[in-house]
């Protein structure tokens, strides 16, 4: 047997629809798995005014079964047999033993299918919850759109319930449009489960998802061909297009071709972001003067509808062209003045809270971090021109654009618009010089200002997107030519922040402060970075379990990568270290006197190391083995802990405690026994 739940309502937010879907059919399945339910396989359907269940291979009933109880085992006190059974409202005359446990025998009755079914369906919609619900009936009923009419049938039978007020029953509701095309006629009868998507599809309702992407991808196709043309489908923006119409028709039209001398970003947004249309590409890649779109239109409107959607798109761009001429009429560094007029971050005071004071320390920043160009003085001034004012998420790029038709570089115009990069996980990470020092500048203010405001991420909660900046500054970190280390970035900000700060308070904030310290914070976004890049986790995480960041990232990558390239072929220095780990560990170094030095093997350990200490400036991991052969003749030959010489004893462990610092100096303190 299968069956058919559909509900339907008024039209939902087309980010919300997946998510709900899903949570209804976990839901729904909870009851069918209560009643030992589970060879049913459930699938989703869903269009902006209706979600459906499509349940296959549904038994007529359950099956009479025996449930066995698990209670106490046979040799524990009568007053624990007593306190089961009670809980259980049976006597002891009616347990059974089972492995030497007392258990209960309990018979489960059939259910029928149609009382799980409405059971199933009141609680699959009665769990749900969302934040912007809407409420109805004078507030007796929730869900997140009003909710109109109920398809309920198993196989050709309605399933008898009642939802909010709605009766179930075999009628659906048609395509808008065919509704006014019929004078007002807005349902249509599923005689039957097998014959549900077909009824639907004839009245222009595709209730497979699936079915409606491949339709707006095929008919795109088409277009492309007899057009000769390239439509750039974006993935978010199909998206949620497919979660917009019930029905899709793809169209295109064109705009005037002098508005392609806006910037070709400027175009895209205003096509992407606020019209919904796919931008096309010529057969040089080159952005043309056609647009795509989808629309839930008839055939005989599709003219009209091309028509309507021109006439929009003019205007918001005849509005982006005029936004852009204003613009450059003013050079971009006077817009600088009017920063002082935007907040950043409020809590941060008078003298700090302004974009104008944010603008101020990202260019001291970008000094410190070695940019000599001119271009940070103008990275945040586009955010006081019209263009971004009207399309926020410009920001950077517009600059860009400005800075270069008002005479700057092309490499300082590249910079500017790179300085919010990378805008994903995934996303690509600035490509000039002086990009890479303004995206680390911005980002590192940002998280230095915001921590200190104790505005620090917890659990899924990450509303300023620290993590992701935290991640960008250390991928922009590892594809630096230069070093810098973490600590020094933010401690050159931190001083931007706090002018007169010591060193001293400096670490407390950078290592103590907040519920969250940002060293643990970074440490976190290492551990994933460089274990991503195809190296050794717990390697990555005993790196940094009490790493003070104050070496470059790209220094400590190569350290995981020599360790790796030790840990496959050094062995013998491996179990030597790990021995002096075990000596030392629960003993306290005092001074080395190497007077006192009278057998050979200690001697030479000495001199191998303080040679291997002075000519190993560079950290090289490899270079430990040439300690290997000194250790292991020490170990061989020297009685470490001589009860009948205790002076040279303790001097003994001094020497390997001494050993033990400049490995953990120049190795970031691994932790060798989780590494090895």
């Amino acid at each position: 047997m299968n069956y058919l739940f559909e509900i339907g309502c008024e039209e939902l937010p087309s980010g919300a629809i997946q998510e709900l879907s899903i949570k209804l059919k976990e839901n729904f399945q909870e009851i069918l798995e209560n009643y030992n339910i589970k060879k049913t396989e459930i699938k989703l359907c869903n269009t902006p005014r209706r979600i459906t269940l499509l349940v296959y291979k549904l038994p007529e009933k359950t099956p009479e079964r025996i449930e066995i109880i698990k209670g106490p085992l046979d040799n524990l006190a009568e007053e624990v047999v007593n306190a089961f059974c009670k809980k259980n409202n049976v006597e002891i005359k009616d347990l059974i033993k089972v492995d030497n446990r007392f258990c209960i025998e309990k018979k489960i009755q059939s259910v029928n299918i149609k009382d799980i079914l409405k059971e199933a369906c009141i609680h699959a919609i009665k769990k749900l919850s969302g934040a912007k619900w809407m409420s109805w009936h004078i507030g007796e009923y929730n869900f997140s759109r009003p909710i109109r009419w109920i398809v309920s049938l198993l196989d050709s039978e309605i399933v008898d319930l009642e939802i909010f007020g709605v009766k179930a029953n075999r009628e659906s509701r048609i395509n808008r449009l065919l509704e006014a095309s019929n004078n007002g006629f807005k349902f249509v009868k599923v005689e039957n489960f097998d014959s549900y998507k077909e009824i639907m599809r004839k009245n222009l309702v595709e209730v497979d998802r699936e079915a409606r992407t491949e339709m707006i991808l095929s008919q795109i196709r088409n277009l492309e061909n007899k057009n000769n043309i390239k439509v750039e489908v974006k993935f978010e923006l199909l998206e949620e297009i497919v979660d917009l119409i019930e029905y899709p028709t793809v169209l295109i039209g064109s705009f005037e071709e002098n508005f392609l001398d806006l910037p070709d970003f400027l175009i895209r947004t205003v096509l992407n972001k606020h019209q919904r249309y796919f931008s096309c590409l010529d057969k040089n890649n080159k952005l043309t003067n056609k647009f795509v779109f989808v629309a839930n239109c008839l055939e005989k409107a599709q003219k009209q509808v091309i028509e309507g959607n021109e006439k929009v798109l003019k205007a918001r761009l005849k509005d982006a062209e005029f936004f852009v001429q204003e613009d450059l009429k003013i050079p971009l560094e006077n817009k600088k003045q009017f920063l002082k007029q935007m907040t950043f971050q409020k809590e941060l005071g008078e003298k700090d809270s302004s974009t104008f004071a944010k603008a101020e320390r990202l260019e001291n920043i970008c000094t410190k971090l070695g940019n000599k160009t001119q271009g940070s003085k103008l990275m945040k001034c586009d955010l006081a021109s019209a263009t971004v004012f009207e399309f926020p998420e410009l920001q950077g790029l517009m600059g860009g654009f400005i800075a270069e038709k008002q005479g700057q570089s092309k490499e300082i115009a590249q910079a500017i618009a790179e300085q919010y990069m990378p805008i994903a996980s995934d996303a690509d990470l600035p490509q000039t010089p002086e990009g890479k020092i303004f995206a680390l500048a911005d980002k590192i203010d940002n998280l230095i200002c915001l921590f200190s405001l104790n505005k620090i991420p917890s659990g899924s909660a990450d509303p300023f997107a620290l993590r992701r900046q935290a991640q960008g500054i250390v991928d922009i970190l590892l594809s630096l030519d230069q070093n810098i280390s973490i600590y020094d970035l933010c401690l050159i900000a931190f001083q931007e922040l706090k002018k007169k700060a010591s060193l001293n308070e400096f670490e407390e904030f950078f290592y103590k402060f907040g519920k969250v310290n940002l060293a643990e914070f970074f440490r976190q976004r290492l551990i994933h970075i460089i274990s991503n890049r195809n190296h050794d986790k717990v390697l990555c995480e005993a790196f940094f379990e009490n790493n003070d960041l104050k070496e470059s990232p790209k220094k400590i990558q190569e350290l995981v990568l020599h360790f790796e390239a030790l840990k496959e072929e050094s062995s013998e220095i491996i179990t030597a270290i790990k021995r002096i780990n075990r000596i030392l560990k629960k003993k306290t170094p005092t001074k080395l006197n190497i007077d006192l030095f009278k057998v050979e093997a200690e001697k030479t350990l000495y001199k191998e190391f303080i040679d291997w200490k002075e000519n190993n400036k560079e950290i090289n991991i490899m270079n430990l083995t040439k300690l290997k052969t000194a250790i292991n003749n020490f170990f061989d030959n020297v009685l470490i802990e001589d009860i009948n010489d205790p002076i040279n004893s303790e001097n003994r462990v001094n020497l390997l405690f001494e050993l033990l610092k400049s490995l953990n100096e120049k190795y970031l303190s691994p932790n060798w026994e989780k590494i090895y």
